[in-house]
């Protein structure tokens, strides 16, 4: 679909296409599937295979795939809200043994879990990309890759 006007693109108006000869029994076709920046991951893989699913291949043709992200995805998560509980508890313990009153934890407990939004929600614009680990147009990075004009 162009991103400007909304239409669709078939594969035919950006590349030239043709019928070939038949698949020779063992041979391999590849594909890759390409997500929109900012989409979410987890729903576009649901909807990809849910998709492949209703997918009718002919006989002695098997559909394998070789990379599945949305378990990194889910482990990330899973691991930040584990963080992010452990973070909370050291806080609570901290202060009531220092500070000898709980209530003084609130307002950093409640710091905490809004700071990581804060972080996620800022660097959206500046480019930042945790997929590739870098800052694209905020002047940090690592490697030429990660550099695009603003």
């Amino acid at each position: 679909m162009d991103p400007k006007t909304g239409a669709s693109i078939k594969i035919g108006d950006v590349a030239f296409v043709q019928i070939g000869p038949a698949l020779k029994e063992g041979e391999v076709v590849g594909g890759i599937v390409i997500m929109r920046d900012g989409e979410n991951v987890l729903r576009v893989i649901g909807e990809l295979k849910e998709i492949i699913r209703k997918i009718e291949l002919p006989e002695g043709v098997e559909l394998v795939i070789t990379y599945d992200r949305s378990k990194l995805v889910k482990e990330a998560i899973e691991t930040t809200l584990k963080t992010l509980i452990k973070e909370i508890l050291i806080v609570l313990v901290v202060v009531a043994i220092f500070l000898m009153n709980i209530r003084g934890s609130i307002p950093i407990i409640l710091f905490l879990p809004t700071a990581l939004l804060y972080h996620h929600k800022h660097n959206e614009p500046c480019g930042y990309d945790p997929e590739r680990w870098c800052y694209d147009r905020c002047g940090g990075g690592y490697g030429g890759e990660c550099f695009q004009e603003a």
